[in-house]
């Protein structure tokens, strides 16, 4: 972490649920190191939007902030621990780590993004995330997208009644306030 208090992450992550109401989720993508040339990488700089809101610079991590949600609100998709990679890399948290040093409610593998994902997502009334920054996250994101909304539809057809009519479906936003115009 950096020199700032885990409450001034907390009060941020709190603030962002605010502006998103209860029915929202945000998904935010981490970086993956980049190879510059067979074994040298390019120097690794972590997401703002992660940095922001939790201190957590590793690559290749996903944040879900999702209020109220049974699993916890403040959920992190990290690389695991793996000594003979930090050998040459340097320490990961890892899943545990996640947990304790950042405060993570949960915290899982990377590796489960595409079958944990869409248990936060789901019942879901908005989705935000940072539409365009890496290709193949946003290939990734369309897809549980659209099979939560091929769910949806379906439970909808089957169930007769009001409580399924009130789903709505998923709509994709940015994380971020607007700035403003001073």
């Amino acid at each position: 972490m950096y020199d700032v208090e885990a409450q001034e992450f907390k009060d941020r992550r709190r603030d962002l649920m605010k502006r998103m109401g209860p029915g929202g989720v945000a998904v935010l993508f981490g970086e993956p190191e980049r190879t510059r040339s067979n074994d040298t990488e390019y120097p690794y700089r972590p997401s703002s939007d992660i940095l922001y809101l939790t201190g957590f610079r590793e690559p290749g991590c996903v944040l879900v902030i999702a209020p109220g949600h049974p699993e916890g609100e403040f959920v992190l998709f990290v690389r695991p621990r793996d000594p003979e990679a930090e050998t040459w890399t340097g320490r990961r948290f890892g899943v545990d780590g996640a947990k304790s040093e950042f405060g993570a409610d949960a915290a899982f593998d990377i590796a489960t993004l595409d079958t944990e994902l869409p248990k936060l997502l789901a019942n879901r009334d908005t989705l935000f995330w940072p539409l365009g920054l890496d290709h193949e996250f946003d290939r990734k994101m369309f897809t549980f997208y659209t099979n939560l909304r091929f769910v949806r539809r379906k439970a909808q057809s089957v169930q007769n009644g009001s409580e399924m009519s009130a789903i709505s479906c998923m709509k994709c936003g940015y994380s971020r306030p607007p700035k403003s115009s001073n």
